[in-house]
């Protein structure tokens, strides 16, 4: 019990300050069409690209849950950070809905390079 009480007092809402880049929508491409990745028996090439950028650099990345690509007009302006899970490079941008909640979407980093 000591265990889950020390748990729920760790946790800690999501904050726009723990996205640090401020990335700007170039171009979107929501064709479906993606880098052909093939895992065991599954094989998709479904997708859905973006190319943004910011002062320094400009990143490629990639969604491959294509149903669940969310839709950004080039010139809106993302809260980002960069990570990685298993050695794969990512950025999860993060926004704020109608209500004032913080949503997040991880996309794939396929390419990044400075401007």
């Amino acid at each position: 019990m000591v265990f889950l009480a020390s748990t729920f007092v760790a946790a800690k809402d999501k904050s726009l300050d723990s996205y640090p880049l401020r990335l700007e929508v170039q171009t979107q491409d929501f064709s479906g069409k993606g880098t052909r990745v093939t895992t065991g028996a599954i094989s998709s090439d479904a997708a859905c690209n973006f190319v943004v950028t910011d002062e320094r650099m400009i990143y490629v990345v990639e969604n491959r849950n294509f149903l669940n690509c969310h839709t950004w007009t080039p010139g809106t302006i993302l809260a980002a950070r960069e990570a990685k899970v298993w050695g794969v490079p990512y950025i999860e941008f993060a926004w704020t809905d109608e209500h004032g909640k913080i949503k997040t979407q991880k996309y794939t980093l396929l390419n990044k390079r400075l401007r």
